[in-house]
């Protein structure tokens, strides 16, 4: 629930800046990055069980998630496919960092 992952994502950036307080080799990582990683685990998670990943789906989920589903359905397909890019993008990034 929205609860929990609030708390969750909350409790996860305080350790983050904690950490990064007394060691300045560690990135704080922030509430969005901590919740784009989870994604991008989920989707990994699917793909190593050869479901095909559809990132215009999931950057429309995720703008419904952050905006609502009325500002979703406003946004232009040009941004729609952009956004769909760049997830792609960062989750190949992801992938790459993660396992090489």
């Amino acid at each position: 629930d929205n609860v929990s992952k609030s708390y969750t994502q909350t409790k996860i950036w305080e350790r983050s800046k904690a950490l990064a307080k007394t060691d300045v080799s560690v990135k704080k990582l922030s509430a969005t990055q901590i919740w784009q990683s989870g994604l991008f685990y989920r989707l990994y998670l699917m793909e190593a069980d050869g479901i095909p990943i559809n990132f215009y789906e999931v950057a429309e989920m995720s703008l419904i998630e952050k905006k609502g589903i009325e500002h979703a359905r406003s946004i232009k397909q040009s941004s729609k496919d952009r956004n769909a890019r760049d997830f792609k993008h960062n989750y190949e990034r992801w992938k790459m960092v993660l396992h090489p």
